[in-house]
């Protein structure tokens, strides 16, 4: 194991197989995402190399990715850790999420096959499963799989991409920490609903309850705002 310093990972270093980047990028997400990397704190090439013993190759194309995502930023005083999001951002990126995922959904409906409904629900016993264990942070794992596999199942790549790209700041900053059972109880049973909607094709009903899950899950992520971060 790689002994902890200022960096925060404390990882096995990594094999090398063609996955590296892959790898690298999941680690990396993780340490930001478990706080380890913290707000504001400043991210060196070099350093993350030398703790992973790794090459910088894959370092940079991760640190690329983060940046794309978000999770990084460039400032005057080199790379950091971006700082989290403000309530107002929060309102803005759950805002055009709605109209996106809103989206995804109704596109789900009209074109998801056998396969991606046996998914879905596949995903929805596993996320039921980890409710009666009360292990909030397996069904944020399930919450997030939900979602990608109803946006898979839509078609557009373009709006997979933009999804992502806005979701990922949240998701592995925030939202991760809203550890509440009451929230995710109530989670489960929306995506069920958006489910059974998209599953007896019903486009604008399945559109209707994502932006409806998405007002309420920022609703109950800003009342904890204060708390969480």
């Amino acid at each position: 194991m790689i002994p902890p310093d200022d960096g925060g990972l404390s990882v096995a270093p990594i094999s090398k197989h063609p996955l590296l980047r892959d790898q690298t990028y999941q680690i990396l997400t993780q340490a930001i995402r478990e706080n380890r990397f913290k707000p504001g704190q400043r991210i060196v090439e070099s350093k993350l190399a030398s703790q992973l013993n790794i090459s910088r190759g894959p370092i940079r194309e991760s640190i690329a990715r983060l940046l794309a995502e978000g999770l990084l930023v460039i400032t005057r005083d080199g790379l950091q850790v971006a700082p989290l999001p403000s309530p107002a951002q929060i309102v803005d990126n759950y805002a055009i999420r709605g109209v996106l995922q809103g989206l995804a959904s109704r596109l789900a409906a009209q074109h998801a096959n056998a396969q991606q409904l046996e998914q879905l629900r596949a995903c929805l016993a596993e996320a039921k499963g980890s409710l009666h264990s009360q292990e909030s942070e397996d069904f944020y794992h399930y919450n997030l799989k939900f979602h990608e596999l109803v946006e898979e199942a839509s078609g557009s790549e373009s709006l997979r991409d933009a999804i992502n790209h806005l979701r990922s700041p949240l998701y592995h900053r925030i939202s991760h920490k809203m550890s509440q059972l009451f929230r995710i109880a109530v989670a489960h049973r929306e995506h069920e609903e958006i489910f059974k909607a998209i599953e007896r094709r019903d486009g604008p009903q399945a559109e209707a309850l994502t932006k409806t899950h998405l007002e309420n899950a920022k609703a109950s992520l800003l009342e904890k705002f204060d708390g969480a971060t």
